[in-house]
């Protein structure tokens, strides 16, 4: 009797064990399938999508509440509804996830939650902090940094309401410069810049920063000092970006009495000085020597670079000037005068040729090539 019982019960149980079996088969089939969760952004505004899954009655949204540290229902939605849009804020990231649902006999059976599906938001627009043109054909932009960018564009015009082109990509949120070494040294520019953010299926941007203005950097302030052939190279180039230091049949009491006064008044550091005295006075050689090595340290303790210019040479010899004197007098003022750049105009010009009006000064055309010559040793 008790071995009958026993198998009573061992039949019962796996009785009950196949039926359970079968209870959860078949609610595994009747859970519906997993929604496919996708999302757009536009500046501020999410819009999510869905598809309606296998089984598919209705749906729920879930969002991640970073305080609450889990994620809460944004509601539920019919089987005749497949996106929702979201306002939310810019330079925020948003987690969505979303589960399908059916009913059967008065129940509500749920599918598995989705995949996580991460929407960052148009981040802000940077503001561009600085643009500093450090050479001629370089520029150094920095900008303000956005928390949740990915990276940022960088872009460029030629005028303020130009069109601006992209000059440069900065990949990541940590990197806030860019040197642009593309410019052209007579050319202003403008700059913008945007952030963006990568999402799933798209980039999304933010608007772009003020233009800032990149400015050519000021010329090179120039000096040129001499007597009245400086004169005449002020006259035929008219160029006002030169402090020009000149006046005719002056000499070395002149340069000690006046120029040297004017040159102190007018530098600031940085400047090339072009010195160009003597053939008025050739015979004060040794004067001008004492002084220029006198005043050429101070000068370059400011930050001056000195250049002495050879006299030129004479087309007819005069009372005050024939070339041989002129070359001795060059010779001296290169072998003694120290600190300065020596520049040997004498023989560059007859070399590359000459004419003079009155057989001392310069023609039109003599000066122009002087001038040029001058401006290509600035430094």
């Amino acid at each position: 009797m008790r071995k009958i019982l026993k198998k009573v019960i061992f039949l019962t149980a796996i009785l009950l064990i196949l039926q359970s079996g079968t209870v959860s088969a078949i609610a595994a089939q009747a859970q519906p399938a997993v929604p496919v969760l996708k999302g757009t952004v536009k500046g501020d505004t999410v819009t999510l999508q869905w598809n309606k899954a296998k089984g598919f009655s209705g749906c729920q949204i879930f969002l991640y509440y970073k305080l609450y540290k889990k994620y809460r229902s944004l509601g539920n939605y019919s089987a005749g509804k497949n996106q929702l849009t979201l306002k939310g804020s810019q330079n925020k990231v948003y987690k969505y996830k979303i589960r399908s649902y059916t009913k059967k006999n008065g129940k509500v059976i749920y599918s598995k939650m989705s995949k996580v599906l991460t929407i960052k938001t148009a981040p802000s627009s940077p503001a561009v902090s600085q643009v500093k043109r450090s050479s001629d054909t370089e520029a150094l932009i920095t900008w303000s940094r956005i928390s949740s960018a990915d990276g940022y564009q960088i872009f460029r015009a030629d005028s303020e309401q130009g069109k601006y082109i992209r000059v440069g990509v900065a990949s990541g949120n940590r990197v806030l410069s860019f040197r642009d070494n593309t410019l052209n040294e007579e050319q202003d520019y403008y700059y913008r810049v945007r952030a963006y953010c990568r999402n799933p299926d798209a980039v999304v941007y933010s608007g772009y920063s003020e233009p800032v203005k990149a400015c050519r950097p000021a010329p090179k302030p120039v000096i040129i000092l001499g007597d009245s052939r400086t004169e005449e190279l002020r006259e035929f180039t008219g160029d006002d970006k030169v402090a020009w230091i000149c006046k005719g049949s002056m000499g070395y009491v002149w340069l000690r009495d006046t120029a040297v006064k004017a040159v102190d008044e007018q530098i600031q550091g940085n400047e090339d000085l072009f010195f160009w005295l003597g053939v008025n006075d050739l015979d004060n050689i040794d004067n001008y020597i004492s002084l220029l090595n006198e005043k050429i340290p101070q000068w370059k303790q400011k930050g001056v670079r000195v250049h002495i210019l050879a006299v030129g040479p004479v087309e007819i010899p005069d009372e005050y000037a024939d070339n041989k004197t002129i070359k001795a007098f060059n010779k001296k003022m290169k072998a003694q005068i120290a600190g300065a750049d020596f520049i040997d105009l004498y023989s560059w010009l007859t070399t590359q040729g000459y004419k003079t009006a009155d057989g001392t000064h310069y023609d039109r055309e003599t000066c122009m090539k002087i001038y040029n010559y001058i401006m290509s040793q600035v430094q």
